[in-house]
C-alpha cells in the first residue's frame, strides 16, 4: 500500500476559512463604510475652499493694478462702505487697459470683461449681496466677502480678503 500525499486542503480547512474571512469582513467594512461617508464632505470642504481661494487670488491679481474702482461706491469708512455684489475696475496687463467685472448672484462668481463672453469662476456661494466693499483709502480697498455652503446640511462658511491697489488709484 502506498502512503497516503499530502497535497490539498481539506473540507474543513476551507470551511474554517471562510468563516474567518467572514467574521472579519463582517468587523472591518462598516468601519470603511463609515469612514468612507466621513471623510467625503470633508474633501468636498476642501475643495471648495481652495477653489475660492484661487479665485480671491485671481481677484486681487488684477486689482492690485487697477487704475480705478467703478463698483462698489467708496464709503469714507468701512462701516460707512456699502456692500454689493458686484466689483467693476478698470486695470492694465501687458500694456492693455480693460475693464472686469466681478458679479457674485445665485450662487455663482461670474468675470465679465468688457466686449469678451463671461466666465463662470466659482458656485456654491450663498447671500452674495455683501461680496464686495470699497473703501475709501489713500490707495482705496476693497474687501472680498464670499459666503459659501458646500454641504446643505452644514452652516454656511466665510472666505474674505482685503486687496488693496498698490497703484494710487485715481478717481474714475
Amino acid at each position: 500500500m502506498r502512503a497516503r500525499g499530502e497535497a490539498g486542503i481539506t473540507v474543513v480547512e476551507v470551511i474554517v476559512s471562510v468563516m474567518l474571512v467572514s467574521i472579519v469582513s463582517a468587523v472591518f467594512l462598516p468601519i470603511m463604510a463609515t469612514s468612507s461617508r466621513s471623510v467625503h464632505p470633508m474633501r468636498v470642504r476642501s475643495q471648495t475652499i481652495d477653489s475660492l481661494r484661487n479665485s480671491l487670488a485671481s481677484i486681487g491679481r488684477e486689482m492690485r493694478s487697477a487704475a480705478c474702482v467703478l463698483e462698489p461706491a467708496a464709503g469714507p469708512s468701512a462701516a460707512a462702505a456699502t456692500p454689493s455684489n458686484r466689483l467693476k475696475f478698470v486695470t492694465e496687463a501687458n500694456n492693455t487697459e480693460y475693464e472686469v467685472t466681478y458679479i457674485a448672484e445665485n450662487g455663482q462668481l461670474i468675470r465679465q470683461v468688457t466686449g469678451e463672453d463671461s466666465v463662470l469662476v466659482e458656485t456654491g456661494l450663498v447671500n452674495p449681496g455683501d461680496a464686495f466693499t470699497h473703501i475709501e483709502t489713500p490707495r482705496r480697498t476693497v474687501k472680498v466677502l464670499f459666503h459659501f455652503q458646500p454641504d446643505p446640511d452644514e452652516p454656511a462658511l466665510d472666505l474674505s480678503t482685503v486687496i488693496t491697489g498698490r497703484n494710487a488709484w485715481d478717481g474714475c
